[in-house]
């Protein structure tokens, strides 16, 4: 009884279906490493032309922003910047003379135009030079200054016509 095969032919079957079936297994497994890895190495150099580009727009706004400053014309544009930057930090300081600028809007009449403008902050004092269509609306801003409780004392300092008919006059105001 050399040799002899006590298995049966049922279990063949059995075992070419396992095996079929890790065989397809191992396949699916294999093709998902394969696209996980296609993928991987496509993020990879997407990533990789991205930072490519950043660093050459990066170079590309260093060279022109050195160029608009080494450019006479252009350091105007800068000077402009730092006035605007200068000028917020002052509307943010709550300056007198833009609270002064506020209530002289609030109680000027119509037909009167200022020309010049001159606050003093020791002295408490504004120094204003207007142009009005008549002597009338003189009267009236001096009136509506004087009605304010904002300014303490209001005195014309000179009235004068113009060639063009127009009532030149300046004044001084006091703050309270």
């Amino acid at each position: 009884m050399v040799n002899i095969n006590l298995s049966t032919n049922q279990s063949m079957p059995q075992d070419s279906q396992r095996t079929a079936a890790a065989k397809s297994g191992v396949a699916v497994v294999e093709m998902i490493l394969l696209i996980v890895a296609v993928i991987s190495g496509g993020l990879m150099l997407w990533v990789n032309n991205l930072d490519n580009k950043v660093v050459a727009v990066e170079a590309s706004y260093a060279d022109k922003e050195a160029g608009l400053m080494a450019n006479v014309r252009n350091k105007d544009i800068v000077d402009f910047q730092n006035r605007l930057s200068l000028s917020d930090e002052l509307v943010d300081q709550k300056n007198l003379t833009f609270d002064v600028l506020q209530e002289v809007e609030r109680n000027l009449v119509s037909g009167v135009y200022i020309t010049a403008f001159e606050a003093d902050k020791e002295a408490k004092t504004l120094k204003l030079e207007c142009v009005a269509d008549n002597y009338e609306a003189v009267a009236r801003q001096v009136l509506g200054f004087k009605s304010s409780n904002y300014f303490s004392e209001v005195v014309v300092k000179s009235a004068n016509i113009s060639n063009e008919g127009k009532a030149v006059f300046s004044m001084e105001i006091g703050l309270n």
